[in-house]
């Protein structure tokens, strides 16, 4: 009665949540357009505030020199960084579709939640991490870059 085979079932626990949250962050790794959209945010964001520094000083009349927010200017580029880390928004989620690795990934943890959880903690954090260097980085580009001492940002904190 013994010779039907069995699917063997695992005596050990499901996985962890870190351990899914390790598994979706060497996936996140693993793929090139990853990095390429990361890299795509960041130099929007810090190239449009370069570009925005040398050539607005000189558009601006001396009173929008005057009301104008320098950091404001300076995270010009933030739209369309946006719009790559959309993309990679996508890409963290869909891209296990489009190999039929989604159905190795749901074989090894079944709780679908546990899993959109993960991918949603990774990419946020991943997100949250490389805005937040390039913001930086593009205020102070903006700042380095800047033709004109009359839109420095200390002058913005007297007010």
């Amino acid at each position: 009665m013994d010779a039907v085979a069995r699917p063997r079932i695992s005596d050990g626990p499901l996985p962890s949540f870190t351990d899914v949250l390790r598994s979706e962050l060497c996936k996140l790794r693993s793929v090139r357009s990853t990095y390429w959209t990361l890299v795509a945010a960041v130099v929007c964001n810090v190239g449009l505030a370069a570009l925005g520094a040398i050539f607005v000083p000189g558009q601006l009349s001396g009173h929008e020199k005057e009301t104008v927010d320098p950091i404001r200017l300076s995270l010009g580029g933030i739209h369309l960084s946006q719009v790559a880390f959309a993309v990679l928004g996508v890409l963290v989620i869909s891209s296990e579709y489009s190999t039929g690795m989604i159905r190795t990934t749901l074989s090894a943890v079944p709780q679908r939640r546990r899993v959109l959880a993960a991918k949603a903690a990774v990419f946020t954090v991943t997100a949250l991490v490389v805005g937040m260097l390039a913001s930086f980085a593009a205020y102070f580009v903006f700042q380095a870059f800047l033709s004109d001492d009359s839109l420095r940002s200390s002058r913005s904190c007297e007010r």
